[in-house]
């Protein structure tokens, strides 16, 4: 079934249905609608889509909800800088300049911007650096834990970037390695993935080793997408959407056809 496309009406009204009580809101109404209540506590979301199909905005979104509940954020970047994504954010949350200097937002620079680090800002030596990325993650994900949070999010922006260099069987036990570092802890986490970076098989591998996916297709001059095994959801057929600077618009869907 192809959805219809998105109307304000669609937006404003959530579909009846069962929700799960423990799930965690992504930032976007429609998407926890069709993730029949939001995102399960400590998932590991891959978001996978070709370029300007709306999978950054849906990070934004889910790093900017997750600083208006009060959840610090880590955002790893491998491909713009940090300066570049905040500008991006801050049109979906116009404070988010402020949630930066009360310290709520640490960064890991892996974008080779030639940017200098601060007490909120660490910079490793480029997308290759799988090391520097990792002890980055391990030491601001334990300064988060040491802070007593109650809970972080994690944006993982351009790990297409990072997984193109080296083999894909290094790629995995780095991706392996992040996931471990955060898994024991407070923290829910998205991952942004171009599409084609990796061959079939190995997207499936991988997607096969997180706890689900939010994927993008285009068909002509429209974008769909789907969800993959987040938790106990997913759908049967793919739904119209539409991305924005600010938001991620999803049409409508009928609940019977998500499992």
């Amino acid at each position: 079934m192809t959805a219809t496309p998105a109307r304000e009406a669609d937006m404003l009204t959530p579909p009846a249905g069962r929700r799960f009580a423990d799930r965690l809101p992504s930032g976007i109404p429609r998407l926890d609608d069709l993730l029949l209540g939001g995102i399960p506590p400590h998932a590991h979301i891959v978001v996978l889509g070709d370029a300007f199909v709306g999978k950054e905005v849906v990070l934004y979104s889910f790093i900017a909800e997750g600083l208006k509940r009060g959840e610090p954020a880590l955002i790893v970047t491998a491909a713009r800088s940090p300066d570049e994504i905040a500008g991006a954010i801050g049109i979906v949350l116009p404070q988010f300049r402020e949630y930066e200097q009360m310290g709520m937002v640490r960064w890991v620079d892996a974008s080779g911007s030639g940017s200098a680090g601060d007490s909120n800002r660490t910079v490793v030596k480029g997308a290759n650096d799988q090391a520097g990325i990792l002890t980055s993650v391990g030491s601001i994900a334990r300064a988060f834990e040491s802070s007593k949070t109650a809970a972080f999010r994690v944006a993982f922006l351009g790990l297409s970037a990072v997984l193109a260099h080296g083999d894909e069987r290094a790629g995995f036990s780095f991706l392996q390695n992040v996931v471990g570092i955060l898994k024991s802890r407070p923290a829910l986490a998205m991952y942004s993935l171009e599409a084609g970076a990796l061959s079939e098989a190995a997207v499936e591998s991988m997607l096969g080793r997180m706890d689900g996916a939010i994927v993008f297709r285009q068909e002509r001059d429209k974008t769909f997408l789907a969800v993959k095994g987040v938790g106990e959801v997913e759908t049967r057929d793919w739904v119209e959407c539409r991305a924005t600077n600010r938001a991620l618009v999803i049409g409508s869907f009928a609940l019977e056809r998500i499992r």
